[in-house]
């Protein structure tokens, strides 16, 4: 849950955009300073001037996605690229990914050519370590010239399904080599619960509503909820949603409420089928209550591994904590990935 401490008040933030590691203010042409304004100028002539260059426009775009410089009048990157370019979703962040590559190659200096169009550098997107890339760019690059011609985007992705398909391919800082195939974009709200967020950080109510639509901009999703507010928040929910509980072992009690709350809902928006090989989760979690972690609502490590376990997450997937709050649930799954056998880390090996 996105709370902010200062001069030991508590304090409440909106939920964070994408890339996005401060606190968000709803939108409003106010919100661009004249500097950004020029910034935001000089980013949409570049995409202007006809996409002429890949690179130029996906550094443009994600320039403005990562300063959120579209908020003046858009609230989200998706409407500012949908209304404003045509762009879809992922035609967006595919630029912005490839320009990144392109980026990244351009750093070597042993590397004599560099991808020249937006399809030869998609594949090695894929690949999420600045190692692999290099080593599958300069693999395509060997293909083509042993077949004397220049290289092209089967060459690139060739030598990408190549390099991943080793049985051992170090790591590197932790990072494997990610296959393509079901590569998905995930996210997590917590944001304060239904009716107390006056009572519990001074802050206005959460348009639930406003907050599923924003979730279903993401391939898969996970909502946390008090278990009072179940039945209010699961019909503003799309069809095929499902509910799972944290219980509580431990856990504060209510003056006079008995029985005690001692679970949470968490409703799912799932989007990779588990396979026969996976072991088969519960949609339950048994996990105490975080203690003296300093903000009220801190989820326990055990917990976020559960969603990520529910959300049948790869380390290659993309994942937003629109709450980010304490960094806990970001911390849990750099954890997460970092350990890499998801369930090791479930059963606190």
């Amino acid at each position: 849950m996105r709370k902010m401490a200062h001069s030991s008040v508590l304090r409440y933030a909106p939920p964070m955009a994408e890339n996005e590691t401060r606190a968000v203010q709803i939108y409003g042409t106010a919100l661009l300073k004249t500097q950004e304004q020029r910034e935001f100028a000089r980013a949409e002539k570049t995409i202007a001037r006809g996409l002429k260059s890949f690179l130029e426009v996906g550094l443009a775009l994600k320039r403005i996605r990562d300063q959120r410089l579209y908020r003046a009048h858009y609230r989200t990157f998706e409407e500012y690229v949908a209304k404003r370019w045509d762009f879809s979703r992922p035609r967006a962040y595919e630029l912005c990914a490839a320009s990144d590559v392109v980026a990244d190659l351009s750093a070597i200096a042993d590397i004599r050519l560099l991808p020249e169009n937006e399809s030869q550098a998609r594949p090695l997107t894929w690949l999420k370590a600045p190692k692999h890339r290099r080593q599958a760019w300069k693999m395509a690059l060997k293909m083509a010239d042993a077949g004397g011609r220049p290289v092209t985007a089967k060459d690139v992705e060739a030598a990408v399904l190549k390099l991943n398909s080793k049985d051992q391919v170090e790591p590197v800082n932790g990072v494997p080599v990610y296959d393509r195939a079901d590569r998905i974009r995930a996210a997590f709200g917590d944001p304060p619960y239904l009716g107390g967020a006056r009572r519990r950080y001074n802050c206005p109510e959460v348009d639930h509503r406003q907050l599923i639509e924003r979730l279903e901009t993401f391939d898969a999703w996970a909502l946390s909820l008090s278990s009072t507010t179940l039945q209010q928040i699961l019909p503003l929910c799309p069809d095929g949603v499902r509910v799972g509980a944290w219980v509580k072992p431990w856990c504060a009690f209510r003056p006079n409420v008995n029985p005690a709350f001692c679970w949470e809902a968490v409703i799912f928006k799932l989007a990779r089928s588990r396979t026969r090989q996976q072991v088969t989760i519960r949609d339950w979690v048994s996990a105490n209550s975080t203690r003296n972690r300093g903000l009220c609502g801190v989820k326990p490590d055990a917990f976020c591994f559960w969603i990520f376990e529910m959300l049948n997450l790869r380390p290659g997937d993309e994942f937003c904590d629109l709450y980010e709050g304490s960094g806990a649930v970001t911390r849990a799954f750099r954890t997460w990935v970092r350990r890499g056998d998801s369930a090791k880390v479930m059963a606190g090996k």
